[in-house]
């Protein structure tokens, strides 16, 4: 380690102090004392306040510390890191309400995320306020929720407190809340046209134990983990299929 020393300039009327002799010193570390002696002196830089990331730095909701810290056990199926090319053919997501399962398929129709969901207790239809999830095709409309903590809850989409010490007045952390990210469904066949206005949605869920089993409202519900990769590697207009 280097000791900085100010030395000070003697000027004329300044009396000068008798030159102390060098001791020399038994080196601590590996650098030659001739090397230590000679070292060029740095300019001191104005460097910034905050931390900076490490190169292989993980966004907010994708690394193993916050994972273990929401509610439940996400899917260990999680996507990879290939890159998504949406200049070729476009992929897409696939949920079977009899496996209560999601899969996010790239164009070759490989997965790339499988997770449990949960879809509407009452089955499926498209009846508006029947609670059920509606079957068929449909795309990405809107991407709601982009850099929020995964246990952010929503209401009305917008973000209102956090699962579960911050819930908003009204609510309790037992009640059935939206959480960390919203994909809003906008169907694209007859039957299901008025999905949009029914607010069906992709999106986070603290009723965690129950996925793998239809007990949602309508919407499609997945572990906030694998809520927020799969909102990562989303677009709007991406095609999504709901199949019995």
């Amino acid at each position: 380690m280097y000791k900085c020393v100010n030395d000070e300039v003697a000027g004329p009327a300044t009396r000068r102090h008798k030159a102390r002799p060098r001791v020399r010193t038994k080196a601590t570390d590996s650098t030659p004392e001739s090397q230590e002696s000679n070292a060029p002196t740095e300019k001191k830089r104005n460097l910034p306040t905050h931390p900076q990331p490490p190169p292989n730095h993980k966004s907010a909701g994708n690394d193993d510390h916050t994972r273990r810290n929401l509610p439940g056990t996400p899917s260990n199926n999680l996507a990879s890191e290939k890159k998504l090319d949406y200049n070729t053919a476009m992929p897409s997501i696939e949920i079977s309400i009899g496996k209560q399962e999601l899969r996010l398929l790239d164009d070759h129709g490989d997965t790339l995320l499988q997770a449990p969901v949960s879809t509407g207790l009452n089955g499926t239809g498209c009846e508006e306020g029947s609670g059920r999830t509606p079957l068929g095709n449909f795309d990405i409309g809107e991407k709601i929720g982009d850099g929020e903590h995964p246990s952010t809850i929503f209401q009305a989409r917008k973000p209102v407190g956090r699962w579960p010490h911050d819930v908003p007045l009204g609510m309790t952390e037992q009640d059935d809340c939206i959480l960390s990210r919203i994909l809003r469904l906008r169907g694209l066949d007859t039957d299901n046209a008025n999905t949009w206005s029914r607010y069906i949605y992709i999106h986070g869920t603290n009723d965690t134990q129950h996925l793998g089993q239809p007990r949602s409202h309508g919407c499609i519900r997945l572990h906030p983990a694998d809520m927020v990769r799969l909102f990562d590697l989303a677009c709007e207009g991406m095609p999504v299929h709901i199949l019995p």
